[in-house]
């Protein structure tokens, strides 16, 4: 154990709520910026365990990072409105006492680690699937524009920009090295003892969850639509229905960030659920509800509704 790890949190929220005749409105904004060395993978789930974070774990120091869980913007809109009635007799009872509402919510897309796939192996007893590549290129041109449906078939990186590490034979003299691998001012030769065959390998500089590698915008509309129809003074049966991602809109992540595999920069994966709806009949207390309080009462009430509910329907 070691107190090695570190974060921080910055963040400015805003909520607005408005409530104007039928009309009930609230919008929750949220900027902000998670930095990390490591975002809590660890053994139980939820603790920093930078053994387990990849790269350099003898020099930590190039592992703070935004973290996995980083979301520059976040805005969620509840809103619901309740349509007035109008008319009287059996117009009244079919236009009225309807509502309709939904959650809207769009935010920033994950960051994404890339990792080096044909890196040199055991670097430091760290397999290649966890290190970092190299940086060949201008990093802000390291992925491409568009919507990520145009690369399902292809990479949305420009791999140009990066480059594997080298393994240096026996004999090469590598500069800018502190004695843990990491960033420094020392020099080393490549060597060893005995006759073998001496290679070395430092790690790439390309870093952890950097800022230009984060997943699309992502966003999410669900609708409901309920219609209430009162039964007795106090008791009501509601007939509601719920749309989940109304619009059928998928929201892609990064999960080929292995430079050097096929797959790289490929987006195959979807965060949620594709649109489902789903359709209730409950009975629940209307009006003030004063005498309500015991559950007793409400297994009763509910038992009430449905036996008003089959004399209405004929049941």
């Amino acid at each position: 154990m070691t107190g090695n790890g570190h974060s921080t949190y910055h963040a400015f929220e805003a909520t607005v709520t408005r409530h104007v005749g039928n009309m009930f409105l609230q919008g929750a904004y949220t900027f902000s910026k998670s930095i990390d060395n490591n975002s809590g993978g660890g053994n139980p789930l939820g603790t920093q365990d930078l053994g387990n974070s990849g790269a350099n774990n003898l020099d930590t120091r190039f592992l703070r990072g935004l973290s996995n869980f980083d979301r520059t913007h976040r805005l969620q809109v509840t809103y619901q409105y309740s349509i007035p009635s109008f008319g009287s007799g059996a117009l009244r009872h079919v236009v009225g006492n309807w509502a309709v509402g939904g959650l809207s919510t769009f935010q920033s897309g994950l960051p994404a680690q890339i990792t080096c796939a044909t890196c040199p192996s055991n670097l430091f007893g760290i397999t290649a699937s966890t290190t970092f590549p190299e940086v060949a290129g201008d990093l802000s041109a390291l992925m491409k524009s568009g919507s990520p449906q145009n690369f399902t078939n292809g990479s949305v990186f420009n791999t140009g920009v990066l480059a594997n590490t080298v393994s240096n034979p026996a004999g090469t003299t590598l500069t800018g090295l502190n004695s843990f691998g990491g960033p420094g001012s020392d020099t080393f030769t490549v060597g060893g003892p005995g006759t073998g065959s001496h290679v070395g390998a430092i790690f790439g500089n390309l870093g952890r969850n950097i800022p230009t590698v984060r997943g699309p915008f992502q966003q999410q509309w669900d609708f409901f639509v309920t219609k209430t129809f009162p039964l007795k003074e106090k008791y009501a049966v509601q007939f509601r229905s719920d749309f989940f991602n109304l619009f059928n809109h998928p929201n892609f992540v990064i999960t080929n960030a292995s430079f050097g595999s096929a797959a790289f920069g490929i987006y195959d994966t979807t965060a949620g659920n594709p649109r489902i709806a789903q359709l209730a009949l409950r009975p629940f207390p209307f009006g003030d509800g004063k005498a309500l309080v015991s559950a007793g009462k409400v297994a009763k009430i509910r038992r009430d509704c449905w036996k008003a509910w089959g004399k209405i329907s004929g049941t």
